[in-house]
């Protein structure tokens, strides 16, 4: 966001934040919480996609065509499910950031839960 006016607008709008809660934050803390807001709803946005996709190739796949090609709600999506994106500009990964944390705090994970990360 360019002007802190409308990311102030935008947290109040998108968190149960109040304006003297958004005022008191840092710099630094303002751009983490509205980067942080704009990445879940980026998700949430790309999940409704994904299940608007599931529908249509179900419905495209019922309809009767020549060809046996089968539909899948990829071929309906415009882009890739939103990433994190760390300090120098490369895709964050989940998993082995969360094995990082793991080990630091000397957990033991579930393999079979985490293999989908």
């Amino acid at each position: 966001m360019k002007d802190s006016g409308y990311g102030v607008v935008y947290l109040l709008r998108k968190t149960s934040m109040t304006l003297a809660e958004i005022r008191s934050l840092s710099p630094p803390q303002f751009r983490e919480i509205i980067e942080e807001v704009y990445f879940q709803e980026a998700v949430a946005e790309h999940k409704t996609a994904y299940y608007l996709a599931n529908i249509l190739a179900a419905i495209t796949n019922t309809v009767p065509r020549k060809g046996n090609r089968t539909y899948k709600a990829a071929d309906f999506l415009a882009g890739k499910e939103p990433r994190r994106v760390g300090d120098k500009g490369a895709s964050v990964n989940v998993r082995e950031e969360l094995e990082a944390l793991a080990k630091k705090f000397n957990i033991r994970l579930p393999a079979k839960e985490i293999k989908d990360l």
